[in-house]
């Protein structure tokens, strides 16, 4: 700011330097024109003179010109100098004003800068104290989730342990292994083929419905076993098992018309669709027997393959 009022100052000095040398070059060209005018009128009125006295009278227009010309500029030459020597004087003082606000403002931040120091030295001290108490009732806080979760653990170990002799148990049984046709769907274009193994004994309790739109095949299987001793006494035991296979259908189908054949040990199921019917063929559906279902063993001993 210091230094902006120093060049306005500055310039309001050039300025009224400018002003005065253009009065004074004004005045002067006025009194050379006025002059030289008065010398055209004189010349013009003394015709008749004499040369000498011609002569004369120029000479003393022309000194008289000339001591004008000569005050002129030594009046612009105490200007000027009047000038500088003010200019010189403005830029004395705002530089020694620039000089008093940068110490001024040094000294602020240095005051500033011990002010910040102490407050960041205060805070570090402080965010030590909290870190440590947070620390101290985090552990406090994990040391009894701990055991919590120890104790948790143990039940759940102990939960596991028993679910999966269950599941050992029931695997080497035969009764509770799961039962599968080997079956596959295929879109024929005008209709659907369903094809599934099935040994020639069991294939008279395999039957095949349209439920919705899906196409489930089922069936049944049933054991039994006698024994009897030299001493009349008998044991039996009776195994009856059902299972069943869907698979889902992409196109109404006419269930009415559904077919049935029997080559060797392949039941073959022919399902027609209902109107007009997709000309691509797609790729064959396998089967995904809905009564399969994962054990539920517990989350701690991940998914099961």
């Amino acid at each position: 700011e210091q230094k902006m009022k120093g060049y306005e100052q500055l310039r309001d000095l050039q300025r009224t330097q400018f002003a005065e040398y253009s009065k004074i070059q004004k005045d002067g060209q006025e009194k050379k024109n006025h002059i030289e005018g008065s010398t055209r009128d004189y010349i013009r009125t003394i015709d008749s003179i004499s040369q000498d006295q011609v002569k004369q009278e120029l000479r003393s227009r022309s000194h008289q010109l000339e001591f004008e010309k000569n005050r002129s500029e030594e009046e612009l030459a105490t200007i000027k100098d009047r000038t500088n020597r003010m200019i010189e004087k403005t830029k004395e003082e705002s530089q020694d004003k620039i000089q008093r606000i940068q110490k001024e403002n040094q000294s602020a931040i240095d005051q500033m800068l011990e002010s910040s120091q102490e407050n960041i030295e205060k805070s570090q001290s402080q965010n030590e104290s909290f870190q440590k108490r947070t620390i101290r009732e985090q552990r406090e806080g994990l040391e009894e989730i701990y055991q919590h979760a120890n104790q948790k653990l143990q039940e759940v170990r102990r939960d596991t342990a028993q679910k999966i002799a269950a599941y050992t148990s029931r695997q080497s049984d035969p009764f509770y292994k799961m039962i599968t046709l080997d079956a596959e769907l295929k879109d024929e274009g005008h209709e659907f083929v369903l094809t599934a193994k099935v040994p020639e004994y069991e294939q008279g309790n395999i039957s095949a419905t349209v439920r919705g739109d899906n196409l489930v095949l089922s069936g049944y299987r049933r054991n039994e076993e006698t024994l009897k001793d030299d001493n009349g006494h008998k044991q039996g035991t009776t195994s009856y098992q059902s299972f069943h296979e869907t698979f889902p259908l992409n196109w109404p189908v006419d269930a009415k018309n559904l077919t049935r054949q029997q080559v060797g040990e392949q039941v073959i199921i022919r399902v027609p669709k209902q109107g007009q019917y997709a000309s691509r063929e797609i790729k064959a559906l396998k089967h995904s027997p809905d009564h399969l279902v994962e054990p539920n063993f517990p989350k701690n001993l991940g998914k099961s393959t």
